[in-house]
């Protein structure tokens, strides 16, 4: 957080992840909560989730959108076979400690 003058970090995406209705009781995110905290993280574009290490996931508008960094790479999405959210697992646990 401190490199990127606020704009990056675990801390960042906490605070967006609740601004976007996200329970921070290691509970799993509705679909919406989780759509919309992907969206205003640019971890998608569209509807399609960003394919990291692709270029487009690193150009400059992307890289300007608050809380895009750290991402997790292949983790961003719902795993629809399998019905849970386990692909977001270690994000929830992260924004559900206090010290963050």
């Amino acid at each position: 957080m401190n490199y990127s003058n606020g704009l990056y970090g675990f801390s960042v995406q906490k605070d967006i992840y609740a601004e976007c209705g996200g329970k921070l009781d290691f509970s799993d995110p509705s679909d919406e909560t989780w759509d919309k905290f992907c969206a205003r993280t640019a971890w998608y574009s569209g509807d399609e989730e960003m394919i990291y290490p692709e270029a487009e996931a690193y150009n400059e508008t992307v890289m300007s959108v608050r809380g895009h960094l750290p991402v997790g790479g292949g983790f961003l999405y719902r795993n629809e076979e399998i019905e849970n959210w386990s692909s977001c697992a270690d994000y929830l646990l992260l924004f559900s400690h206090q010290d963050l």
